[in-house]
């Protein structure tokens, strides 16, 4: 079951259908399907295949994340994940840990390595967005992984 974006009077409905009709798919691929799917919730992830252009994403995901994704494709994944789930609970330690079923401390760890790897900690600056965005491509599916 998918919910598309909310809309406004009748005329939006094909729109908000064909989305979570989208959205439904999307999260097929991702292995997510047997939830029930907020569009809103995949927005990136949708944008990302609309795009079209997969060097174009593969090179932004290079460029935001290339340092972790030097270290092998599972210590990689382990560690963008861990840097997704912080950045989506809004850099709340506490509620990263709890979602990851992880220890503070381990988490502390993971995210000393990280920062390091990518030459400092984006939270409050401007880089925040942009490495948000690539790890939601890079965990999404919407880049080939194996061109990284």
């Amino acid at each position: 079951m998918a919910v598309g974006p909310v809309v406004i009077g009748l005329l939006g409905l094909p729109g908000t259908l064909a989305e979570a009709r989208f959205a439904l798919d999307l999260a097929a691929d991702l292995g997510i399907a047997g939830t029930v799917v907020d569009a809103a919730e995949l927005a990136l992830e949708r944008l990302g295949r609309r795009i079209g252009d997969p060097a174009l994403l593969t090179s932004f995901v290079l460029e935001l994340l290339g340092p972790l994704l030097a270290v092998g494709p599972e210590r990689a994944r382990r560690l963008i994940d861990t840097l997704d789930v912080y950045l989506q609970c809004g850099c709340s330690k506490t509620e990263a840990a709890a979602r990851l079923h992880v220890q503070r401390q381990t988490l502390y760890q993971r995210l000393d390595q990280i920062f390091a790897l990518l030459g400092e900690d984006p939270t409050g600056s401007p880089r925040l967005a942009a490495v948000h965005l690539a790890t939601r491509l890079y965990l999404g599916g919407v880049v080939d992984t194996t061109a990284l």
